[in-house]
């Protein structure tokens, strides 16, 4: 089953949605990167609206690929590609041939997004989101393209004498340029401090799971998803039914559930049950890598290999209530799982590497 909207895990990322005006941005542990601190927001241009730091960077290097998705956005994205390799020295830095699927989970690079749905009397409005593995500038004009594509230029480190010596990072962030209705002359709003209030760790024992180890990502919603007697167990991708298997066996004997195990149906009706996916495209979420989406109807998690699945599926165990480890079938238990999305990198040998299984 192929995924549904674009998003973003990654980080879509994630698993991150940018929607008209309002922004959503997962907590994320680590460091923060603190680029304020180098980059003067009053000498952007065109002046961004508003500005939103992350935690984290994208580095440029000869392996990047500049991705569009329409024809008319090729114009801006082998521009982009010609000031970079000038810029940096990196050469091997090209515009690859058009981006054609419907999402980005999975891609790393530069991607040029151009979707006339998006404000289209906005000619120069775009969004940009930076992220460790990605970076998407999304315009409904190739003129907003531009000015997105300028900003992003902006952010590159200055005073290189030696590019070959140039760490071409950009930091982590979500800006957005401004509509035909906002005065020029309004500042520019760096949300940071408040989107990092909204989204942060709540209080020690209100998460309503603690998860071990924490995961890259990890962001809770409102709302619950029930496992029930009904609860289907779904699988896509060469090797991921023995994971769906794997799965059921350790989530029947405390809940006496029997649980099939089969392949999506073939219409696409949408998720309603549990589905793993192991999709080639999410390969750049490493070795051991997954994301997952707890909806109030579906839990999805998706992996670009078997052991990020089933990394994905102990952390699924996780959120259930802890009577889920029983041999024995348990009374009275309401098995839910609090909606939420997770996305998880961990580095070769590291952290879900060696995640033992509940």
């Amino acid at each position: 089953m192929k995924n549904h909207v674009l998003s973003v895990a990654i980080c879509i990322a994630s698993i991150t949605v940018i929607a008209s005006s309002r922004t959503t941005v997962l907590a994320q542990d680590g460091a923060r990167a603190m680029p304020a601190q180098s980059i003067d927001l009053g000498k952007l241009d065109p002046a961004p609206k508003t500005v939103v730091w992350l935690r984290g960077r994208f580095q440029l290097t000869n392996a990047t690929q500049i991705t569009y998705t329409a024809v008319e956005a090729k114009a801006e994205a082998e521009s982009l590609a010609n000031r970079l390799r000038a810029t940096t020295g990196l050469t091997s830095i090209v515009a690859a041939t058009p981006f054609t699927n419907t999402t980005i989970d999975g891609v790393v690079g530069i991607l040029l997004r151009l979707d006339p749905t998006d404000a289209s009397d906005d000619t120069g409005y775009f969004q940009m989101m930076v992220w460790p593995r990605l970076i998407c500038i999304r315009a409904a004009t190739p003129a907003g393209l531009a000015n997105g594509c300028k900003i992003f230029l902006q952010l590159l480190p200055g005073g290189k004498t030696n590019p070959k010596d140039a760490a071409w990072e950009i930091p982590s962030c979500i800006i957005t340029g401004r509509r035909n209705g906002d005065p020029a002359d309004t500042p520019i709003v760096d949300d940071t401090a408040r989107i990092e209030r909204l989204n942060a760790a709540p209080p020690k024992g209100t998460d309503p799971v603690t998860l071990n180890p924490r995961p890259t990502m990890v962001s809770w919603e409102r709302g619950k998803f029930t496992v029930t007697k009904l609860t289907k167990i779904m699988y896509s991708g060469d090797g991921a039914k023995a994971e769906a298997e794997s799965l059921a066996n350790k989530l029947r004997p405390a809940t006496g559930f029997t649980f099939s195990v089969d392949p999506p149906p073939a219409a696409d009706t949408g998720i309603d049950g549990v589905l793993l996916e192991l999709e080639p495209r999410a390969s750049n979420f490493g070795a051991a890598g997954f994301s997952m989406q707890v909806g109030k109807s579906h839990v999805r998690v998706m992996a670009g290999t078997p052991a990020g699945l089933s990394n994905g599926c102990k952390y699924l165990l996780q959120l259930l209530p802890p009577a889920i480890l029983k041999q024995t079938k348990q009374e009275n238990v309401d098995w839910e799982i609090p909606c939420c999305k997770l996305f998880d990198m961990p580095k070769d040998g590291d952290k879900n590497s060696g995640m033992k299984d509940k």
